[in-house]
């Protein structure tokens, strides 16, 4: 099994731009233990679909990222853990060579769970090692910070991944029971009027520290119209109102590609709000709910107010769900969703249009 830190520990995993290079390596590495703590040798090993990646597999991956990158690079004497591994888990980078088929990740049985994990830490220790020896190399340290990012997002991906294939399980059950994450209060919904105006969009060394992606410069500014935004996330009652008022019967309240996902499954109902109930469950906010199921409750509620539902809402709930995903499936809904993302400057926009189409949480 994967051991995990103690929550203080795991909370420091939240803040990686604190500290030296040599804790921040530690701290993101660890996160990665800690995502994976709740699931079993099997869970790690199973992929739902082509596009997913299993558990294992993704804890390899950012280790290789490692190996490759920064030991074979910079280590003297350098020896590969296992020379197979440059192959079985080597994701698109076509300059390194062959890589194993992306479809096939999950029939990756060997290495073993065991094995992977005695990889991350002798990769790790080499590492602390390597920087111990020389604290300061400002090539390597580069490499070693882009890895750690790359990792970040591999730990987003891992929960998406893992929280996909658990849905398929006849017997439902939680990747974590930590939801909801704190009391929840009943709140009525209320609207905030935002006048947008022109704003500053793009990577700043002074607010967002020296590390950025190349699309996200150049630093530029955008208009922004005017907007509303929600005062609470969507919740289970509002889904149950939707439902009550025939809204999985209803195309007119659906994204054309949304209704026929609809259709396709015979929905009617997120599996959450069939599976749970409590004494406060209406008030809770929705979790295991598709982008589409989202946008069309939300429309119910607003009626003919596309502009609100695509310039408040929408963005609320994404960040509540601490979602990344890229687009909505209609041309319109995706340059509107696009545009509000960016110009708000707080949710990075990822590349998993496969999230539109399966539970998120």
């Amino acid at each position: 099994m994967i051991r995990s830190k103690p929550p203080q520990a795991a909370r420091a995993a939240f803040m990686p731009e604190t500290g030296s290079l040599g804790e921040r390596l530690a701290r993101i590495r660890q996160r990665s233990l800690d995502l994976a703590a709740p699931l079993t040798a099997e869970d790690c090993q199973i992929q739902s679909m082509p596009d997913a990646s299993p558990t294992k597999w993704h804890l390899a991956h950012v280790t290789w990222f490692f190996e490759t990158f920064v030991l074979e690079r910079f280590e003297p004497g350098f020896v590969p853990f296992d020379p197979s591994f440059r192959v079985l888990f080597n994701s698109y980078y076509q300059g390194i060579g062959e890589r194993h088929p992306r479809p096939q990740r999950g029939l990756i049985t060997r290495p073993t769970l065991e094995t992977v994990l005695r990889y991350r830490h002798q990769i790790d220790e080499r590492l602390l090692n390597l920087m111990a020896s020389k604290p300061v190399d400002r090539e390597r340290d580069e490499v070693i910070t882009i890895g750690l990012h790359h990792e970040q997002q591999h730990q987003e991906l891992l929960l998406t991944d893992i929280k996909h294939a658990l849905s398929f399980d006849p017997n439902p059950r939680a990747y974590a029971r930590r939801w909801p994450m704190t009391t929840v209060q009943p709140q009525a919904l209320r609207w905030f009027r935002q006048e947008g105006g022109l704003v500053e969009h793009g990577h700043d060394a002074d607010l967002d520290g020296p590390f950025c992606f190349d699309n996200e410069t150049p630093r530029h500014r955008v208009y922004i119209p005017p907007f509303e935004i929600a005062s609470r996330p969507t919740s289970y009652g509002d889904f149950l109102a939707f439902m009550e008022d025939g809204g999985y019967r209803r195309p007119e309240l659906w994204l054309s590609m949304g209704w026929d996902w609809v259709n396709s499954g015979s929905r009617s109902a997120p599996p959450s709000v069939t599976q749970r109930r409590s004494d406060n469950f209406k008030d809770r906010p929705a979790a295991r709910a598709c982008l589409h199921e989202k946008f069309s409750v939300d429309l119910l509620q607003l009626g003919e107010d596309r502009r609100v539902l695509e310039c408040g809402r929408v963005l609320l709930d994404l960040l509540a769900l601490g979602n990344r995903a890229q687009q909505a499936s209609h041309d319109l809904a995706r340059a509107r969703l696009r545009q509000v993302l960016a110009e708000a400057d707080v949710l990075r926009l990822g590349d998993r249009p496969d999230l539109l189409r399966h539970p998120v949480a």
